[in-house]
């Protein structure tokens, strides 16, 4: 019966196309076409330009809230958040940031370190402890 359902959702969420992601201000019109390209049915918050680059934006992804045309769906195998950093030099890079410690290994000086919130969302268990 389940199964029935999720490909029912399925079917209709194909027909719907996919969901754009809504963009916090900030971002360049290029920008944010390159991650309407990339992104669907999230939030992407601009949270920092580089202080050397202003080329260089530190990026947050969260995910959408249940969006009630995709119906049910576990957000326990959504991550609470991600870090990235989008740059253009020939043409646009996205680079996942795990930590503040990488942010500033891959990108000395253009961040001020502390930005970047390592701590689980509340509410959200780490992955490791749904293994068993």
């Amino acid at each position: 019966m389940i199964y029935g359902c999720q490909i029912a959702v399925k079917a209709v969420v194909r027909q719907m196309g996919p969901i754009p992601p809504n963009l916090s201000e900030g971002f360049t019109p290029d920008e944010a076409a390159y991650l309407r390209q990339l992104f669907d049915n999230c939030f992407i918050g601009l949270i920092a330009r580089s202080q050397l680059d202003k080329s260089v934006v530190l990026v947050r992804w969260l995910p959408r809230g249940g969006d009630e045309r995709l119906g049910v769906t576990d957000p326990r195998h959504v991550p609470p958040q991600a870090y990235y950093v989008l740059f253009k030099h020939d043409e646009f890079e996205l680079t996942p940031i795990r930590s503040d410690d990488e942010l500033g290994r891959l990108f000395p000086g253009h961040f001020k370190l502390g930005t970047i919130d390592e701590r689980p969302a509340r509410g959200c268990r780490p992955w490791s402890r749904r293994l068993f």
